[in-house]
């Protein structure tokens, strides 16, 4: 194999979205180039193309494959069976892969440390279906209260969101055959269901409980903590423990930016298949606890659920999540620079994920943003250049909303200047060079090329006029490179 193509982002794409490029294609759709004999010399890498927009615009019509959608991946990685590599560089670059080996090398995962803490795991029941050949009868799951996954919340979830065993009862085909099972013709004919296709979770049900589906709620996990008896289905995972603080503890660690950076990005359904998490994915995540930061973050957890009970519309506790993130980053000795990736990993690739087209990372660079991306560049390569005589300083150019591209200059002197601000007016050269940056692939494909222009001591780096490719995690991605040709001599 020498080239991937993995087109899973067109899964039920919108037409104006790449759609007619794949109809109504619902499976994740890939191409694999291979022959049949082994080459002579064979390359060390893959190339692993996951473009992640469509564009249209006056200069093309089709899927854009930026430059940041190929990467280059060790042949050897990918041919271990439990590699994360394709996942991650779906999504991500060599940072990414880096912290979540590290996460994945810890000595404890979730399920170890359910298991050493005798905390009690499993998914839900299941209603008959037509397979169903030895339904199982119980009374006692027929009296208890139900919650369906949909109505599970982040962190706590109030009884108030319970109902009725029988609202296990959504699908009508199963509706149908629970009817003819109990003789009756109208769905409110139905008595308590009493009878079942598969009980699991039976022992987890009398609280208190973790519960989390393997969907995700407004495109966050949610992991949440019930106090209260409750049934709930096997698209439901539940832990139950006697000691409440642990569940609280878990609960924070596992609605924390930190296990949505490490779930989405090794999970092999989110983003390929369908959204959603399954448990043996859950039990990979790693848990690091210590008595002081436990103490802190159950305390956190019960003002969240005083806010959530307390609150009479909207729930407000984005504070008091900030300070859940903080103290999980802290415990699991995240640094700035990781913690920067993460966020952005949130913040630009989840957010183009669900929201295609309209997504913020799509949106024209703020002022701030550059600033911030000139700033960071600079600094890392001021730190490799330390004790040179030798410091690079910044420019940034003002561009109209609309211009294709954005750029910024870094130049080479004997001393260190502040971030210059031209008022060289370049939109129209950005826009003829956009021109020249695309190259056919094939029918409605396109390669956006990537530029870093040099001239005497000047380095130019131009890129596409959008917020993902400004934020922190490229500064220092291209900051590395940066370093690596100046190595290398290039």
């Amino acid at each position: 194999v020498e080239k991937v193509y993995n087109f899973s982002i067109l899964r039920n794409a919108k037409k104006n979205f790449g759609g007619q490029l794949f109809g109504d294609a619902t499976g994740p759709i890939s191409i694999v180039f291979y022959q049949k004999e082994q080459p002579v010399n064979p390359s060390d890498k893959i190339a692993y193309y996951a473009p992640k927009t469509y564009i249209k615009s006056n200069i093309i019509e089709g899927l854009n494959i930026d430059f940041t959608d190929l990467k280059y991946l060790p042949r050897e990685e990918c041919q271990k069976p439990n590699t994360k590599i394709w996942k991650i560089a779906m999504w991500g670059g060599n940072r990414d892969r880096d912290i979540v080996n590290r996460l994945l090398g810890s000595e404890i995962n979730l399920k170890l440390f359910l298991n050493n803490n005798n905390i009690d795991y499993a998914v839900g029941l299941q209603p008959i279906n037509k397979s169903t050949t030895n339904p199982i009868i119980d009374n006692e799951i027929s009296n208890l209260k139900f919650i369906r996954p949909e109505r599970i919340e982040r962190f706590y979830t109030d009884k108030n969101n319970y109902s009725n065993i029988n609202s296990l009862l959504k699908n009508k085909e199963t509706i149908k055959i629970y009817l003819k099972y109990y003789s009756v013709k109208k769905i409110e004919e139905l008595p308590k269901i009493n009878v079942f296709r598969r009980i699991t979770g039976k022992n987890i049900y009398e609280g208190p409980m973790l519960l989390t589906k393997e969907g995700l709620k407004n495109n966050q996990l949610c992991f949440s903590y019930l106090d209260h008896s409750v049934a709930y289905n096997s698209t439901v995972l539940g832990f139950k423990s006697e000691d409440k603080d642990k569940l609280r503890f878990l609960s924070c660690l596992l609605n924390s930016e930190l296990a949505s950076y490490f779930l989405l990005l090794t999970s092999n359904s989110w983003g390929i298949e369908r959204e959603r998490i399954k448990p043996n994915e859950i039990y990979e995540f790693p848990i690091v606890n210590n008595e002081v930061v436990f103490s802190k973050l159950v305390k956190l957890h019960k003002d969240i659920e005083s806010n959530i009970k307390n609150a009479i519309l909207e729930v407000d506790y984005n504070n008091l999540e900030k300070k859940v993130n903080n103290l999980v980053y802290r415990l699991y000795n995240i640094d700035s620079s990781e913690k920067q990736s993460i966020k952005d990993f949130i913040n630009f690739s989840t957010d183009l994920f669900y929201k295609k087209e309209k997504s913020l990372a799509l949106l024209p660079v703020l002022k701030k943003q550059v600033n911030g991306f000139s700033t960071l560049i600079t600094n890392e390569l001021n730190d490799f250049l330390d004790g040179q005589d030798l410091f690079a300083n910044a420019t940034i150019y003002n561009i109209i909303r609309f211009t294709p591209l954005m750029m910024i200059k870094i130049s080479f002197h004997q001393k260190k200047k502040e971030t210059f601000h031209s008022d060289e007016l370049i939109d129209e050269e950005l826009k003829k060079l956009d021109e020249y940056l695309w190259e056919k692939k094939a029918t409605n494909i396109y390669f956006r090329k990537k530029l870093n222009y040099k001239s005497g001591n000047d380095i130019y780096i131009i890129r596409p006029n959008q917020r993902r490719f400004w934020s922190q995690s490229m500064a220092l991605e291209d900051a590395s490179e940066l370093i690596l040709e100046i190595l290398s001599g290039n």
